[in-house]
This record gives C-alpha cells, sequence and structure tokens, in this order.
C-alpha cells in the first residue's frame, strides 16, 4: 500500500524534474527519495517517471497519479492545519 511520503517524493520528483532536489527539499537521501518512487512503480504495476538525462518527467500514467498525490498531500496538510486550529480553540 502507498504511503503520503512515497506521494510526496513523486510530487516532488515531478515538481522540481530531478531525483536530487526532490531528496535536498525533502532532507533525505537521492536514494531514499528512488525508493519510494520505486515502491510506487511497483504499487501501480507501471513507469511512472521517464528518466532522461539530467531532466525527469512523467509518463501519462506518472501525470495522473501525481494529480492525485498533489491532492492526497494537500489534502492531508489542509486537515493536520484544521485539527491544529480547532485544538487551539479548545
Amino acid at each position: 500500500m502507498a504511503r503520503l511520503e512515497e506521494f510526496e517524493a513523486l510530487c516532488r520528483v515531478v515538481e522540481q524534474k530531478s531525483f536530487s532536489r526532490a531528496a535536498e527539499s525533502l532532507a533525505i537521501s537521492q536514494p531514499a527519495v528512488s525508493l519510494q518512487i520505486k515502491s510506487l512503480e511497483e504499487e501501480y504495476g507501471v513507469k511512472l517517471l521517464h528518466r532522461d538525462g539530467f531532466e525527469v518527467q512523467p509518463t501519462e500514467v506518472g501525470r495522473a497519479i501525481y494529480d492525485y498525490a498533489r491532492q492526497i498531500v494537500d489534502l492531508y496538510a489542509q486537515s493536520r492545519q484544521m485539527a491544529r486550529e480547532l485544538n487551539g480553540r479548545v
């Protein structure tokens, strides 16, 4: 089952077009990002990214999964913010 961290890694790689820049922004190693992407690709049974030279681009399926991943990551962040706000009112 896919984990939030894997969706976050996919979003960062797609947005930054680089495994190393994604890793830096997530404060983890580049091999860790690669393993998270590999885990997602195994989960879905498809390649999510084209690794072409120095730039990374999503495949057609990768772009569709990215759109869902971005929503999942954003909804998680929103839910945490809402919980903090409600906790502050108690």
